[in-house]
């Protein structure tokens, strides 16, 4: 990653244990925008001046970010060796394996989640509103809001004047693109009580 120069860090000593904690906004302000943390955990070394160059052209072969061209310049260049990733959400925290980090891929929603929610909740209020029929009798009151989507399914929030509540409504099989996506959620619409719902106070 890249830290700004002058930055204290950046002039770090080898192996600096550090902390860096990454936090997962959603598309929308619902009470808490907040859904989820990661804290990884590992030691810092600053990449010396010689190996900058051949290290940003590895990096940019596979995540040609604009970001490396200020590297050596503005900004300076670190290396985080992992030592402990902990994920927490509303459900709980979980320790998550290197290995699941490392093989990650992003999410095929990533990118256009913020314009998907936006866009569904702005022209199609009918389809949110009937979403609320996935949903646990006693989670159906109050406004329903859509406030995020993934490869799995859609994230409900439900409020009233007591509080507000998390929800999923998982799509019947994982989608991959914009045409799955919009047969995934004629499926929802198409039978609510077709099969149950995996919801809760949380999120995933």
């Amino acid at each position: 990653m890249t830290l700004p120069r002058d930055a204290p860090l950046s002039k770090a000593d080898p192996d600096e244990p550090v902390a860096l904690e990454l936090l997962d906004h959603g598309p929308v302000t619902v009470g808490d925008s907040v859904r989820a943390l990661v804290w990884i955990r590992g030691t810092l070394r600053v990449v010396p001046p010689g190996a900058l160059r051949s290290m940003i052209l590895d990096i940019a072969a596979t995540n040609p970010d604009p970001g490396l061209l200020d590297v050596g310049y503005r900004d300076a260049l670190v290396l985080l060796t992992v030592q402990s990733v902990v994920f927490a959400d509303s459900t709980g925290a979980a320790v998550v394996d290197h290995g699941d980090v490392r093989d990650a891929r992003p999410d095929p929603f990533c990118q256009v989640e913020v314009a998907w929610v936006h866009h569904l909740q702005a022209r199609h209020p009918d389809m949110i509103e009937r979403l609320r029929l996935r949903l646990p009798r006693t989670a159906r009151r109050g406004q329903v809001r859509l406030v995020g989507l993934d490869r799995y399914g859609l994230q409900l929030k439900t409020q009233d004047p007591e509080g507000h509540w998390d929800h999923r409504v998982p799509f019947f099989a994982p989608v991959s693109d914009e045409a799955s996506l919009c047969r995934a959620l004629r499926a929802l619409m198409a039978d609510p009580f077709a099969r149950g719902l995996t919801a809760g106070n949380g999120r995933s």
